[in-house]
């Protein structure tokens, strides 16, 4: 199954080929789906709220609009593919193969080139159609240029561009209690009551420049692994960590592992996890009331 990831399909725009309007939304290469900018996975774009479409499961801010501008995250390394103009490459095909029989050549460039570099082995690798940025650890704003450069002669060819924001890893942490120690709870349960599982639901502290948190985390129950009660990629709403603990008594330590972002996962980068100490993890004990023992003394009749 073709792994479908939200790259850009930058489509040149020049006056021997094809016009915008005549390329396709998506091109297929090496297993990943591009989409040509402005154009979404989930079926769009969709210019104004009334357009009848399939929601996405979450919905996220803007699903129903033109993608304005393509996000990558710090540090992410990020592949994007122009169009060859058929025009010029006599027997490229697309549909057959998207970088076959292409003999032009793709002059790329960053307007704020300080934020990225082309990954290429050689030169000639860095003006292919399929090309590799890898975006440095400052975020910014900056445009992606192209313009094809033809074998033989022929009309002036105009160049294109996206623009592309590069914004930070998202973060998160535990909320700290404001009394007692800052990262532990306890719950009680009576003599009398049977130990029962409950629901509780932990607030990160969470920063992100796109949507869609999800987190993976560790379980361990009086310093043993509990793989069963571990999981990934759980979506963390409105800043709220729900946890299901069972019927068993113990020191539960939950530890979050990895954070990602919806820009995040599309770059393939993970976010930021607090220090252990500074809210990575958090303890939470399930304890019984504790019976004080019995009181000892020299009885009356000695």
């Amino acid at each position: 199954m073709n792994k479908i990831v939200k790259y850009i399909t930058i489509i040149i725009f020049c006056t021997a080929g094809a016009v915008y309007g005549q390329a396709p939304a998506s091109v297929t290469v090496g297993g990943v789906t591009y989409f040509q900018h402005g154009f979404n996975s989930d079926g769009g774009p969709y210019n104004n709220a009334l357009t009848s479409a399939t929601q996405p499961s979450p919905a996220y801010p803007g699903w129903q609009t033109r993608e304005i501008r393509d996000s990558v995250t710090v540090t992410s390394t990020v592949k994007y593919y122009v169009l060859p103009n058929a025009s010029l490459n006599p027997g490229f095909n697309h549909a057959v193969s998207p970088t076959d029989n292409v003999t032009s050549t793709f002059d790329w460039s960053l307007s704020v080139t300080s934020l990225g570099a082309f990954m290429g082995a050689t030169d000639a690798d860095n003006k292919k159609p399929l090309i590799e940025i890898k975006w440095g650890n400052t975020p910014g704003n900056t445009n992606l240029i192209v313009e094809e450069v033809p074998a033989g002669q022929t009309c002036d060819v105009l160049p294109t561009s996206i623009p592309i924001v590069i914004i930070p890893k998202p973060t998160i942490a535990f909320k700290p209690n404001t009394e007692g120690q800052p990262y532990m709870t306890v719950k009680c349960f009576s003599v009398t009551e049977d130990v029962e599982e409950f629901l509780h639901t932990f607030d990160m502290l969470v920063t992100t420049a796109s949507s869609q948190i999800e987190i993976s985390y560790t379980v361990t129950r009086d310093n043993i692994d509990v793989p069963e009660l571990a999981e990934n990629d759980v979506k963390i709403v409105d800043g709220k960590f729900p946890f299901t603990f069972p019927d068993e008594l113990g020191e539960y330590v939950i530890k979050i592992t990895k954070v990602t972002d919806r820009v995040a996962r599309k770059s393939d980068v993970d976010g930021d996890v607090a220090n252990i100490t500074e809210g990575g993890q958090f303890t939470f004990r399930i304890f019984r009331e504790i019976q004080t023992s019995p009181i000892y003394r020299v009885p009356n009749n000695f």
